[in-house]
């Protein structure tokens, strides 16, 4: 065989078209492995995709599932006593054009074959373009087979959007199942304790960080934060227990264990890789000499992405030992005004000016929102989705 180039390739379509019958003409292109069709690939400017092609060792170097695995292996089987898993190996380094060509005459297995060939090019192609890893379509190979399987779930009709809410589901599902044998394990190793513990709060996506002293909620009746004042505090943190635990409902007279933080480690699952991630928010009057008050987004019923200003991070305990985290946060609406300059996916949202309580169930991840350069026109905050990836596709979505 020569090396291919785009002009030789071309040459062989040229002269395959100007035959003048049709079996002459697939005669040309069948001799050349080609169909009678103009490449997409020759027209694309200072590239040659057959000086790009490269030794594969994954279709390739089939020696381990083709034509070794398939073919000479098992006649090797009929002759060789013993075998383990090395000795595959061992033979493959002894092979010699000797055993090929006698292999050939006895047994009618022909190397003459261009997967073959593409062998006497590999160390050509080691000096001219590196190791073979860069030229290897192994890795992700096994995604192949997840595509495919979601793929034929769907109708075939917009399948993007299909194929990633079956991949979620799949994922879903792993996560469950893993969850549930590491239970069924410990339970069978006798390492769970039945005895419930109510010495602190833990959660998979969040941990408080920088703990200040424990005090009543009576003492945060006037809770300074952010140079504002919160009147009521109390009041309406009991409203809030009423409302979210109903079992729990606490009487004025019963006392509530407030511990402040500053900071908390924000777990979440990345949209880009379905990596897991962490983010560090914080809420500090004195973060490096100066007012620090992040922003989250979290999962609520209102249309759109939902974000909050956070002004406090508080662990509460009961008398009833329920414990709970909470932010008392300035949440934010979106706001239908748009600047002149609009662009693609542009959303604006304005900062609330009363309190609120957020329980950390819902809080997702930390976002970033810029001040508006607006007068007149309130509170806005310009959504920044450009951060990373994750928060850029979150946001795509709406």
């Amino acid at each position: 065989f020569q090396p291919r180039t785009t002009k030789s390739m071309e040459g062989v379509v040229s002269k395959a078209a100007r035959a003048e019958t049709k079996a002459e003409k697939e005669e040309i292109l069948k001799k050349n492995g080609l169909h009678g069709i103009k490449h997409f690939l020759w027209d694309f400017r200072f590239s040659d995709p057959y000086a790009a092609y490269s030794y594969d060792t994954l279709h390739l170097h089939s020696d381990d599932l083709g034509k070794w695995g398939h073919h000479l292996w098992t006649l090797l089987l009929q002759v060789l006593e013993e075998n383990d898993g090395q000795t595959f190996y061992d033979i493959l380094k002894v092979r010699a054009q000797y055993f090929v060509a006698r292999v050939s005459k006895e047994y009618g297995k022909n190397f003459d074959f261009f997967k073959q060939h593409a062998a006497s090019h590999l160390v050509q192609d080691i000096r001219s373009k590196g190791t073979t890893n860069h030229g290897s379509t192994r890795p992700g190979e096994g995604f192949q087979q997840e595509a495919a399987e979601a793929y034929n779930q769907t109708n075939f009709k917009n399948v993007a959007s299909q194929m990633n809410r079956i991949d979620e589901t799949q994922e879903a599902i792993a996560r469950i199942r893993m969850a549930i044998d590491q239970h069924d394990q410990q339970c069978e190793e006798g390492d769970v304790d039945s005895t419930p513990k109510f010495s602190r709060v833990t959660s998979a996506s969040w941990r408080f960080g920088a703990a200040g002293r424990i005090v009543n909620s009576n003492a945060f009746g006037v809770l300074k934060s952010a140079g504002c004042t919160v009147q009521n505090f109390d009041l309406m943190l009991r409203n809030f227990i009423a409302e979210h635990f109903p079992d729990d409902r606490v009487s004025y007279e019963q006392r509530i264990q407030i511990q402040p933080f500053k900071c908390a480690h924000l777990t979440y699952q990345s949209f880009e890789d379905w990596r897991g991630l962490e983010d560090i928010v914080r809420c500090n009057p004195s973060f490096h000499g100066s007012e620090r008050y992040d922003s989250v987004l979290f999962n609520s019923d209102s249309p759109g992405m939902s974000f909050a200003r956070i002004s406090a991070l508080l662990h509460c305990t009961l008398e009833s030992k329920r414990q709970f985290d909470v932010a008392l946060v300035h949440e934010f609406r979106q706001n239908k005004w748009k600047p002149r300059t609009a662009w693609a996916g542009c959303q604006v949202h304005e900062e609330a000016k009363e309190y609120s309580l957020l329980l950390m169930d819902y809080v997702i991840r930390g976002a970033l929102l810029t001040r508006a350069p607006v007068v007149g026109k309130g509170n806005l905050h310009f959504l920044v989705d450009t951060v990373d990836p994750d928060m850029f596709l979150r946001a795509d979505q709406y």
